[in-house]
């Protein structure tokens, strides 16, 4: 049986913006196709179980939550103190406890193959997760710049500016440059977006897409095996 696992941050109830809509249509299009497909997303802390990779209330057969041990869940983190965004960030890009309890779901699942999206919030040590404890062919779908810039945002013409291209965020792009390492493939909706994310020498032996994600999904054309 042909697995598929798709990680993104918020999905189902969580679903707010363009990129969630991308992951949930992608969904329904993998359904069609595919076996097995679930879905790992975040979600707040509501007790010890929730601290582990467990079925979602409202779609136990498709749905996995996991609540990352933080200040807060991602949902939130509009609401804290920018100081209280620097510690979120510092302890999302290192946070061993979603590393360990992906890691070791991902072993058990053995998944055929891996979609990721936005992971912020996941923490970024799942990167080294999907790479170390599993051979799945593995996509990777750019929505923003949340690789290159915590904010996920870059405003037009602030590309030269202390805050994009400051030690911060020059240090942020080595870390998570590292840990994303060369999926499979990655796929981006912009010649622009793509461009952006190869300038600072990510993905350097993937196979590179510009294209829709959901139309690259329904096309079902490179995900293919």
């Amino acid at each position: 049986m042909k697995k598929v696992v798709i990680m993104h941050n918020r999905y189902g109830r969580n679903v707010v913006g363009g990129a969630e809509q991308v992951v949930a249509r992608s969904v329904q299009s993998l359904k069609e196709t595919f076996q097995s497909v679930t879905v790992l997303s975040s979600e707040p802390f509501h007790g010890l179980r929730s601290l582990g990779v467990h079925h979602d209330a409202e779609d136990p057969q498709h749905v996995l939550r996991l609540a990352a041990v933080n200040i807060c869940a991602f949902e939130h983190l509009g609401a804290l103190s920018r100081l209280g965004r620097f510690f979120w960030h510092m302890i999302d890009i290192a946070n061993l406890h979603t590393m360990v309890a992906i890691g070791w779901w991902l072993a058990k699942e053995n998944p055929s193959k891996v979609i990721t999206h936005n992971l912020m919030g996941l923490g970024l040590l799942t990167l080294l997760a999907i790479r170390w404890r599993t051979r799945a062919h593995w996509t990777h779908m750019l929505h923003d710049i949340q690789l290159l810039h915590p904010s996920g945002l870059l405003l037009w013409g602030h590309e030269w500016l202390r805050g994009y291209q400051g030690f911060s965020p020059r240090l942020y792009r080595c870390i998570t440059r590292f840990l994303i390492g060369s999926p499979d493939e990655v796929v981006a909706p912009s010649r622009w977006l793509m461009h952006e994310h190869t300038q600072f020498g990510f993905f350097p032996t993937s196979k590179k897409i510009v294209i829709s994600p959901l139309r690259q999904l329904i096309a079902r054309g490179p995900l293919k095996q």
